[in-house]
Protein backbone atom coordinates (compact mmCIF):
# COMPACT_ATOMS: atom_id res chain seq x y z
CA UNK A 1 0.00 0.00 0.00
CA UNK A 2 1.24 3.49 -0.83
CA UNK A 3 2.07 5.74 2.14
CA UNK A 4 -0.40 8.25 3.51
CA UNK A 5 2.15 11.02 2.90
CA UNK A 6 2.29 10.08 -0.80
CA UNK A 7 -1.51 10.19 -1.13
CA UNK A 8 -1.77 13.57 0.61
CA UNK A 9 0.82 15.02 -1.73
CA UNK A 10 -0.93 13.57 -4.78
CA UNK A 11 -4.28 15.02 -3.66
CA UNK A 12 -2.71 18.49 -3.32
CA UNK A 13 -1.16 18.24 -6.79
CA UNK A 14 -4.40 17.11 -8.44
CA UNK A 15 -6.48 19.76 -6.69
CA UNK A 16 -3.92 22.32 -7.85
CA UNK A 17 -4.81 21.26 -11.41
CA UNK A 18 -8.51 22.01 -10.77
CA UNK A 19 -9.45 18.34 -10.63
CA UNK A 20 -12.25 17.06 -8.43
CA UNK A 21 -10.49 14.97 -5.76
CA UNK A 22 -12.39 12.90 -3.20
CA UNK A 23 -9.98 10.72 -1.22
CA UNK A 24 -11.18 7.31 -0.06
CA UNK A 25 -9.49 4.94 2.34
CA UNK A 26 -11.33 1.74 1.44
CA UNK A 27 -12.78 -0.21 -1.48
CA UNK A 28 -16.27 0.29 -0.06
CA UNK A 29 -15.88 4.09 0.15
CA UNK A 30 -14.50 4.23 -3.39
CA UNK A 31 -17.41 2.14 -4.72
CA UNK A 32 -19.99 4.50 -3.23
CA UNK A 33 -18.20 7.63 -4.43
CA UNK A 34 -17.60 6.26 -7.92
CA UNK A 35 -21.33 5.71 -8.35
CA UNK A 36 -22.37 9.06 -6.89
CA UNK A 37 -19.72 11.73 -7.51
CA UNK A 38 -18.51 11.12 -11.08
CA UNK A 39 -14.91 12.25 -10.52
CA UNK A 40 -12.65 13.59 -13.30
CA UNK A 41 -10.16 10.77 -12.82
CA UNK A 42 -9.83 7.76 -10.52
CA UNK A 43 -6.46 7.10 -8.89
CA UNK A 44 -6.35 3.86 -6.95
CA UNK A 45 -3.84 2.06 -4.82
CA UNK A 46 -3.97 -1.53 -6.00
CA UNK A 47 -3.97 -2.84 -2.42
CA UNK A 48 -6.90 -1.37 -0.56
CA UNK A 49 -7.60 -2.54 3.02
CA UNK A 50 -10.82 -4.29 1.97
CA UNK A 51 -10.09 -5.30 -1.64
CA UNK A 52 -8.01 -4.49 -4.68
CA UNK A 53 -8.21 -2.00 -7.53
CA UNK A 54 -8.87 -4.56 -10.25
CA UNK A 55 -11.93 -5.97 -8.49
CA UNK A 56 -13.26 -2.44 -7.98
CA UNK A 57 -12.73 -1.48 -11.61
CA UNK A 58 -14.36 -4.61 -13.00
CA UNK A 59 -17.48 -4.00 -10.90
CA UNK A 60 -17.74 -0.24 -11.37
CA UNK A 61 -16.46 0.42 -14.88
CA UNK A 62 -19.98 0.04 -16.37
CA UNK A 63 -21.11 3.14 -14.40
CA UNK A 64 -18.61 5.32 -16.26
CA UNK A 65 -16.72 3.48 -19.01
CA UNK A 66 -14.80 6.58 -20.17
CA UNK A 67 -13.32 7.74 -16.87
CA UNK A 68 -9.51 7.70 -16.80
CA UNK A 69 -8.12 5.29 -14.20
CA UNK A 70 -4.62 5.29 -12.75
CA UNK A 71 -3.56 2.35 -10.59
CA UNK A 72 -0.57 2.79 -8.30
CA UNK A 73 1.10 0.17 -6.19
CA UNK A 74 4.16 -0.29 -4.00
CA UNK A 75 4.00 -4.00 -4.83
CA UNK A 76 6.60 -5.06 -7.35
CA UNK A 77 5.49 -8.33 -8.90
CA UNK A 78 5.48 -9.70 -12.41
CA UNK A 79 2.14 -11.43 -11.79
CA UNK A 80 0.48 -8.14 -10.86
CA UNK A 81 1.99 -6.38 -13.88
CA UNK A 82 0.59 -9.10 -16.15
CA UNK A 83 -2.87 -8.83 -14.52
CA UNK A 84 -2.90 -5.06 -14.94
CA UNK A 85 -1.68 -5.12 -18.53
CA UNK A 86 -4.24 -7.79 -19.42
CA UNK A 87 -7.03 -5.64 -18.02
CA UNK A 88 -5.84 -2.57 -19.90
CA UNK A 89 -5.73 -4.46 -23.20
CA UNK A 90 -9.13 -6.09 -22.68
CA UNK A 91 -10.88 -2.87 -21.69
CA UNK A 92 -9.75 -0.69 -24.57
Amino acid sequence: MMSLCFWRRLVRILRGKDLDVVPCKTWAEAAVLWRTSRPDVVVLDHNLPDGNALDLIVRLRPFDPDIPIIILTAEASIDLAVQLSSWVRSSS
